[in-house]
């Protein structure tokens, strides 16, 4: 008898687990499958992030590029420009890279030929 409620104990506990692993599983999916990002840090479904970076966490947009971007499934060239401004970002002055990555230690690496070099970065700059 005592073995069969060990084995319901472990049972129950093993269905809980699997539920909350699959619940989790299917919100991030159905984050991505709405076109949004999913915020690991806040456990959260958010749609006006670009992405959401390690070093610098979400990369925000307005609601008007939130908008645009759901319209149109599309970021353009202003718009990326725009984002890196808002988010204080580096981005390639040909190309319109921006780099979501950016950590401090690399501000004295940026060539101001190459990069948009970002406000947080002066400090660093003489």
């Amino acid at each position: 008898m005592k073995k069969n409620k060990y084995f319901f104990v472990v049972l129950i506990l093993l269905l809980c687990a699997l539920f909350r692993c699959g619940y989790e599983y299917f919100v991030v999916s159905s984050c991505y499958d709405l076109g949004q990002v999913w915020d690991e840090k806040n456990k959260r479904c958010r749609s006006d992030c670009l992405t959401i970076s390690k070093i610098n966490g979400c990369i925000r947009m307005t609601k008007a590029q939130t908008d645009s971007y759901k319209k149109t499934k599309e970021i353009s060239d202003e718009m990326w420009h725009e984002i890196c401004l808002n988010n204080d970002l580096p981005e390639k002055i040909e190309g319109g890279y921006c780099d979501v990555d950016f950590s401090l230690d690399n501000c004295e690496k940026l060539d101001e030929n190459i990069w948009y070099i970002p406000k947080r970065c002066k400090p660093f700059r003489m």
